[in-house]
């Protein structure tokens, strides 16, 4: 039900829908991708349901911290939070706890974007052309047919989209223009996104 990005907002239904789910076991343990923010949000969907009992902990990724007048590269270390201490917790690398807890991590990397990569080579192209005024169904199969993905469209030309059957430089023109807004309000999304997310963290 969340309009646009929104980490935060998708993770507290997602964790609340998960929990209301009387005939699945619980979870042993829930582990967040992120830091102090993404953790609260978190503790706070097991509060509203009554559900803290089940431990939960937040993994913030290593980063590099450098200028590019900086001689020396810094970087920090993957660091775990968790409720009611202000601190970070660090585990030695070689501990069985860091390689199980980053492992977990890593893999729902993985598969969040595999998964995202199938919806888009699947799915992306042919919503993006159901919103274009003037584009039927076999419109959207000759596009389809002679581009593999929505980049190859973007990267042509009015010229070579207007010389489909059934187009014309008018339709072209429609096509690309509607392409560049939806590329526009994603990166404005984005944009909105992460500086709301660093006000969050900062008043963390």
């Amino acid at each position: 039900s969340v309009q646009g990005v929104d980490d935060y907002e998708s993770m507290k239904e997602v964790l609340t829908r998960r929990l209301q789910h009387d005939e699945w076991d619980d979870p042993q343990l829930i582990l967040i991708d992120g830091g102090k923010g993404q953790l609260n949000i978190a503790a706070g969907v097991l509060k509203e349901l009554n559900r803290t009992d089940i431990p939960v902990a937040s993994l913030a990724k290593a980063r590099t911290r450098s200028g590019f007048t900086d001689k020396k590269v810094e970087s920090t270390k993957e660091r775990f939070f968790i409720p009611g201490r202000s601190n970070e917790i660090l585990f030695k690398e070689n501990s069985e706890a860091f390689k199980i807890l980053v492992g977990i991590r890593d893999e729902a990397h993985r598969f969040a974007i595999t998964y995202h990569r199938k919806l888009r080579e699947k799915s992306s192209l042919e919503s993006v052309l159901d919103h274009i005024p003037g584009i039927g169904e076999k419109r959207k199969k000759a596009l389809l047919t002679h581009y593999k993905d929505i980049d190859a469209i973007k990267n042509s030309n009015i010229e070579d989209i207007a010389n489909l059957e059934g187009f014309n430089q008018k339709l072209a023109e429609t096509i690309l223009s509607h392409l560049q807004e939806v590329d526009e309000i994603a990166e404005q999304d984005e944009e909105d996104n992460a500086q709301r997310h660093e006000g969050v963290e900062t008043d963390k």
